[in-house]
């Protein structure tokens, strides 16, 4: 079994769920990264801070601000992306309730997620085999670590790392035979089966202070993980996770931990930072115990801020160095580690990396700067590679930002629903050929952040895809494909009906109203091609139509209640008269 293991760390802020007008709801990108650790793991003891822009929803709610430390490991060997695919969707594969998976890691086949605090502090395991249902553990028990503290977990996870076969998680817990009461030690949980752990003895205890492990990867020979004291950096080994070995000290003085990966060759890649000298080192190491300082990309101007080991005996080394000031990112890539190719990636920053089927899939997100002024960013979105030197964006986008390949296909985990403890869970996955032709007739613009439907459709629909486009006034557009143009008509005239509009009302954009927009129109003879328009109950004006030359109904769905402007977007460069609506068009020959 080939292993390409890495943990990473990213702040995210929550998605909002748009108001569900339309027989559909899209899951709308919203994600905002707001602090990326360039240098450094994500420090048990410290909380995301993160500024998300509010997007107003219809139905009233705000963005949720609280934040996920994200840890994953690479995913099991995959197979080169197929020619053929075609476009690639996410599809909704079910929900996890009652909690919160901050992190994904492919373990046998299945899906393990954690969360780093979970209910009030208290750390939790999920264990899935096929993203759909999944399981619950608590990972920590009650504590009062010193007299008239409150009650408080016995531990913490900061990271995890799988060897395919089993899952080791690392943090920290408070010793109980400290000096000093409320002192840190290392802690580890280990699974082989995702339902049940087992915890191992506190190691690492320093003697001047608090001592964790903020980063863990699999090696040939069992488990390696970093546990940093004062002043100290040092790497300790287990053949299964629950017994520790001091081993080499990588770093002393105010040093911190970044990036690492561990290849199936057991080369490791280890970024530590000297925070005195504001300056960071690329260690290699082929046994765990000597490591040495490598030339690898340029870090004088950018900061290592993700490593992606090799899958595959032809496959390169991968390394993201972010210039945080300069908003960029760039993808460097080595097959001897000596030599090294360097190409811009698309978004200011990539929050997630990892091997699929489908070739390297990146998550690419604009955060927040320390402008003086309000936050604008672009949207987060998703984009594949088979070389990692080129990017092509995928038009698919909801708000998975930790994402994983197992048995099940590739999953993503979703941000919690505004108010809520339920997370969704999605598949990537080509699109069906109805799919597909419901995909390609959509116009340029409107082809962003789309995911296929493939349950609640509306009546009598075989295939949906919906989108949330980047444009001003669009809120998303739904595109619905039937069996023939007779149930098309029915679903679209029921759901003006349930809006109170009423056949060949008019005047539609001036107000609500429907009526055909191709000539031969009458009670006798309804003409098929038709549409209407009106404002809903939470005054977000929407537009509704059939298309011409494949039984296809849309409804477009504004973010204010000016319904001129849905029509005209949707109309944007119609050039015949009569004409049809130019957003969705039949792009079969």
């Amino acid at each position: 079994m080939r292993m390409s293991l890495q943990t990473v760390c990213v702040r995210v802020s929550r998605s909002y769920r748009a108001e569900n007008d339309m027989p559909s709801a899209l899951e709308r990108v919203a994600t905002v990264i707001v602090a990326v650790s360039i240098f450094a793991g994500c420090a048990p003891a410290a909380s995301p801070s993160p500024s998300p822009i509010a997007h107003p929803s219809p139905a009233g709610s705000t963005p949720d601000p609280s934040a996920a430390s994200i840890a994953s490991a690479t995913p099991l060997p995959s197979q080169p992306a197929a020619a053929d695919a075609g476009p690639l969707g996410w599809v909704k594969a079910g929900e996890v309730k009652a909690g919160r998976i901050d992190s994904l890691l492919a373990m046998d086949g299945g899906y393990l997620g954690w969360e780093a605090t979970g209910d009030e502090g208290y750390p939790v395991a999920r264990y899935s085999p096929d993203g759909l249902t999944w399981t619950h553990a608590d990972l920590a028990k009650e504590v009062t670590p010193c007299p008239g503290w409150t009650a408080r977990p016995d531990g913490e996870v900061s990271a995890g790392a799988t060897n395919g076969n089993a899952v080791v998680l690392v943090g920290l817990e408070y010793a109980p035979g400290a000096a000093t009461c409320g002192t840190w030690q290392a802690a580890a949980w280990v699974t082989t089966d995702g339902t049940s752990w087992k915890r191992a003895p506190g190691f690492g205890a320093a003697v001047d202070g608090n001592a964790w492990s903020e980063d863990v990867w699999a090696t040939q020979s069992g488990w390696e993980a970093a546990v940093k004291s004062p002043n100290t950096i040092t790497m300790w080994r287990s053949a299964d996770g629950l017994t520790w070995t001091p081993g080499a000290v990588v770093a002393k003085g105010d040093f911190g931990l970044g990036a690492h990966a561990s290849a199936a060759d057991g080369t490791r890649l280890l970024v530590v930072y000297d925070n005195s000298a504001e300056s960071s080192r690329l260690l290699l190491s082929k046994d765990g115990q000597h490591w040495d300082a490598i030339d690898g990309p340029p870090l004088a101007q950018s900061g290592i801020s993700r490593i992606l080991a090799p899958d595959g005996d032809a496959q390169p080394w991968i390394v993201v160095t972010t210039e945080d000031d300069a908003g960029k990112s760039t993808i460097w890539t080595s097959s001897d580690l000596k030599q090294w190719k360097s190409a811009p990636f698309p978004m200011p920053t990539v929050e997630s990396i990892a091997h699929t089927t489908y070739g390297l899939l990146a998550f690419g997100a604009d955060p927040c700067r320390d402008t003086g002024g309000p936050c604008v960013t672009d949207p987060s979105q998703y984009f594949l590679s088979t070389d990692g030197m080129t990017w092509t964006p995928l038009d698919a986008a909801v708000d998975a930002v930790a994402f994983v390949e197992s048995g099940a296909g590739v999953i993503g985990i979703a941000n919690a629903k505004p108010g809520g403890d339920t997370q969704s869970t999605w598949r990537l996955e080509p699109y069906s050929a109805d799919e597909a032709v419901l995909f390609s007739g959509l116009r340029s613009d409107a082809r962003f952040a789309c995911a296929a439907r493939r349950t609640d459709l509306p009546a009598h629909a075989i295939a949906g895809v919906e989108c949330s486009p980047e444009v001003k006034g669009i809120d998303r557009i739904g595109v619905y494909l039937f069996s023939s143009q007779k149930d098309a008509l029915e679903t679209y005239f029921a759901r003006l009906s349930d809006a109170g509009v009423k056949p060949r009302s008019g005047s539609c954009p001036e107000r609500a109203g429907e009526g055909a927009y191709m000539p031969g129109d009458s009670e006798a003879d309804v003409a098929p091609y038709r549409n209407g328009c009106f404002v809903n109950e939470f005054g977000n004006a929407n537009y509704r139509f059939t298309a011409p030359g494949a039984p296809v109904y849309v409804g477009i769905l504004g973010t204010g209640k000016d319904l001129a402007a849905l029509h005209k977007w949707a109309w944007l460069d119609n050039q015949d008269v009569p004409g049809s609506p130019t957003v969705w068009r039949d792009a079969r020959p």
